[in-house]
């Protein structure tokens, strides 16, 4: 007969989920070069023909999208079966993906036990027709999945990923296919032809 022992390690993977409520006066959010005045944006994106909330109050502006994935952690050797940079100038795409991403639910108060944060950020940048910068947002495919820079961080769908991943030309996120997450050398990948 096998007898299970079940260790607790310190060193075990937690949630990095603030605790958010109304009177909370810290922020988890990494140290920029410059403290944040007021007015100044906090992302190190160029500098916002409007700010990103306004975004959710006029989706129309919208035009273009391009999204750039940061993966801050090579060590890691997460490979990707699409490009780091893509984009789209389907004004109705665009327009969609801005409404999706509004209509996000907000992230709830409260502690979180979240999957392993790799630290993939995905920059969604929208432009207008002139390409003026919109605003942009940051959108994490692993942990959380916490999308920010709309005002109250909100919580990404399956829905929002599909869609993304539909206006830029990828395969939509599934099992042994997700081209935003990527895999692990040699892991399989199933990412069949971009989606139409």
């Amino acid at each position: 007969m096998l007898v299970g022992l079940l260790v607790v390690a310190p060193w075990s993977i937690t949630s990095c989920r603030p605790v958010v409520t109304p009177s909370s006066t810290t922020s988890s959010t990494p140290p920029t070069s410059t403290p944040p005045s007021p007015t100044a944006p906090t992302s190190t994106a160029p500098p916002l023909a409007v700010s990103s909330t306004a975004l959710c109050g006029d989706p129309d502006q919208a035009v273009v999208v391009s999204v750039t994935r940061h993966d801050p952690f090579p060590e890691n050797h997460i490979e990707y079966d699409v490009p780091a940079h893509a984009g789209s100038a389907d004004a109705g795409a665009a327009r969609a993906l801005a409404v999706a991403a509004c209509a996000l639910p907000r992230f709830p108060p409260g502690s979180y036990n979240c999957p392993a944060d790799l630290g993939i950020v995905d920059v969604v940048a929208f432009s207008d027709a002139d390409g003026r910068p919109v605003a942009t947002i940051d959108a994490m495919p692993t942990g959380c999945q916490d999308v920010t820079g709309l005002g109250a961080p909100r919580v990404a769908t399956a829905a929002f990923w599909n869609l993304l991943a539909a206006v830029l030309g990828f395969p939509a996120p599934r099992e042994y296919c997700d081209p935003f997450r990527g895999h692990l050398p040699g892991a399989p990948s199933a990412c069949g032809p971009p989606l139409a």
